[in-house]
């Protein structure tokens, strides 16, 4: 399993952005600025997690303020709220729907033509993605990336 990070700037353009870098912002060891990429008051990060083949398997949705460019403790915050609200039904309470609104509808065409592969494959989404649930299960990326890979066998 691999991820891919893609940020949508002003424009509602999806853009890839290095790994590490996407990585730093969200641990805050790096402001937005580095991403290379014109965003607003917001950071819209998708994660595509895709197989050996470079199929995706799964596509995860993110968005957090930001000030000044960077991830707030509040905001890291609230995203990890959304992930864990609605006790188990999905998209029953506002901060996980929040997560979804927003994004270009045109973003499974855009994703498509960035990994090369038909825009049907875009069928399970996800909130947050590998970099939210490494910190809320407080355990390292590649044991996340471990447990999807044998999720996904």
């Amino acid at each position: 399993m691999n991820l891919r990070y893609f940020v949508v700037d002003v424009d509602g353009q999806l853009r890839r952005v290095p790994t590490a870098a996407a990585e730093a912002v969200w641990a805050g060891e790096a402001d937005a600025g580095e991403l290379d990429v014109m965003l607003g008051s917001e950071l819209k990060l998708v994660s595509a997690l895709i197989d050996e083949e470079l199929n995706p398997v799964m596509t995860f949705f993110l968005r957090v303020d930001l000030d000044r460019g960077a991830i707030t403790e509040e905001s890291r915050l609230a995203a990890l709220e959304a992930i864990t609200a609605g006790q188990g039904r999905r998209l029953s309470d506002q901060r996980q729907r929040r997560q979804f609104e927003g994004w270009p509808d045109d973003w499974r065409r855009q994703l498509a033509v960035a990994l090369d592969t038909p825009a049907g494959s875009f069928t399970k989404l996800g909130l947050g993605g590998p970099l939210v649930l490494s910190d809320l299960w407080g355990v390292s990326l590649d044991t996340v990336m471990a447990y999807f890979e044998k999720a996904v066998g």
